[in-house]
């Protein structure tokens, strides 16, 4: 048997907890730092949180809002939205001694247009990183059901002691040396689930859905093989695995979006049906058109989620221009 490990988790959304719940599950110590008081009392005292009300969390797993609560820990699991990475990152560089930093979030800086693992090197600098992307949505992992997902590194030693650290039996990480192309995948797939949302709404059917999902997939890897990723990244459980999921699956949110936006909602109403939060995949989608320009690579599908979101165009409009 591995060794169990304490391991502190940033973020305490339902990814961030949906991920310490499935580490506990493997026998770790698992302490979340979160931000918001109401999530700390429900995490230690009834052992729940909001966004799974049935779900009965490990007992391995604790919440503090003391940052300094996660100094000694073997990893740290950095789960908090993407366009917060950096600030976080600044605290975490400021507070506890480096170890192995897992980021977990799937986007692009919106100010910057620059990947994760480019942030983090930027703010905290003395922290190895490794990226965990692929089909993982947060209620499956946390009620416990099958999941499979890339685990990128750089350095493969490094990457392999996490996959060894995580993994078990319904908690499955794959090693990859592409940190790049996982990322891009994971963060890509949402600008693509927008658009698939967009053409459900407007009626177009199964069969073009089919389709998309293949121009998604070749645009993903054109502007990744330019950025430097190995275009076999994107055939993979962060590239095709996560794609199909999130633009197929009733629970993306991406993917509701476009739809309330195809059926004729304006963005500020489907943003409105979301209690006000705004899908990654509406960040992303500038950074993507800034980076498919940068490294001249066409991308239709991303121009075509770009025109409705940042140019008010008519999606039926946007719509004929891709057919």
């Amino acid at each position: 048997m591995r060794a169990a490990l304490t391991i502190g988790v940033l973020g305490s959304g339902a990814w961030g907890t949906a991920l310490a719940q499935a580490l506990a599950r493997g026998g770790h110590l698992v302490k979340v730092w979160s931000i918001e008081p109401s999530h700390l009392a429900s995490i230690n005292t009834h052992h729940t949180h909001a966004h799974f009300a049935d779900v009965v969390l490990h007992p391995n797993l604790s919440a503090t809002l003391d940052l300094k609560d996660l100094e000694g820990g073997a990893l740290l699991i950095n789960a908090v939205s993407a366009q917060a990475v950096r600030a976080v990152g600044e605290q975490v560089a400021k507070v506890l001694r480096p170890v192995p930093m897992i980021l977990c979030s799937k986007g692009i800086e919106q100010q910057t247009h620059r990947l994760m693992t480019e942030v983090c090197a930027e703010v905290c600098p003395t922290f190895p990183v490794a990226v965990l992307s692929g089909p993982t949505f947060a209620d499956d992992v946390i009620r416990g059901r099958p999941v499979a997902f890339d685990l990128a590194c750089k350095e493969a030693s490094l990457g392999q002691m996490i996959v060894e650290a995580v993994s078990y039996s319904s908690f499955n990480a794959h090693l990859s040396l592409d940190p790049v192309g996982t990322q891009l995948g994971g963060a890509l797939k949402n600008v693509m689930a927008i658009a698939s949302g967009v053409a459900m709404g407007l009626g177009a059917g199964d069969s073009f859905r089919a389709r998309l999902l293949t121009l998604a997939l070749a645009e993903m890897a054109a502007l990744g093989e330019k950025m430097g990723a190995d275009p076999k990244t994107f055939y993979g459980l962060s590239g095709l695995g996560d794609l199909t999921l999130t633009c197929t699956g009733p629970l993306s949110r991406n993917l509701s979006l476009g739809l309330d936006l195809g059926q004729g909602l304006t963005f500020a109403q489907a943003i409105a049906n979301r209690g006000g939060a705004v899908a990654e995949g509406v960040y992303t989608c500038q950074s993507a058109v800034v980076l498919g320009k940068k490294y001249g690579v066409d991308m239709p599908l991303v121009s075509f989620v770009d025109q409705i979101l940042n140019h008010q165009v008519d999606p039926q409009q946007a719509f004929q221009k891709i057919l």
